[in-house]
């Protein structure tokens, strides 16, 4: 088991190895990539672990057919494995997940790739509706 002591360090250090741009940030990081999705993932130390967020613009259908776009975003819900989907108040899509305030390689390894799974399967797998409700 590869720990790290300081549980934020070891998970900018495991992004950073996996291809992203670390933003340190005031309780966080910002991590940025142009090859994958998501593209940019926050990164916030809360009392009960890190929140790792992923958001995206909506578009006009998405304030036009507000029932239609939650109710993509209620099957994204069902459909993943780890994340909860929802909207902004200015209709902004945002994935969102909890991690323990731990750094274990193999446990984060697994806790990331499947952040990044649910994302890709709700943005792209079946049923999606990217192009009518975000920009």
């Amino acid at each position: 088991m590869e720990t790290a002591a300081n549980p934020l360090e070891g998970i900018c250090a495991h992004l950073e190895f996996l291809g992203f741009k670390i933003t340190r940030r005031e309780n966080g990081a910002r991590a940025d990539t142009e090859g994958s999705t998501p593209r940019i993932v926050l990164v916030a130390e809360k009392p009960s672990g890190f929140l790792f967020t992923s958001s995206y613009t909506s578009a006009e259908g998405a304030k036009n057919n507000r029932l239609g776009y939650l109710e993509w975003l209620n099957l994204m819900n069902q459909k993943s494995a780890l994340i909860t989907a929802f909207a902004e108040n200015d209709g902004t899509l945002t994935f969102a997940c909890l991690f323990p305030k731990i750094y274990d390689k193999q446990l984060f390894g697994t806790f990331f790739e499947t952040f990044r799974n649910d994302i890709r399967n709700a943005l792209y797998g079946p049923g999606t509706k990217v192009e009518e409700f975000l920009a």
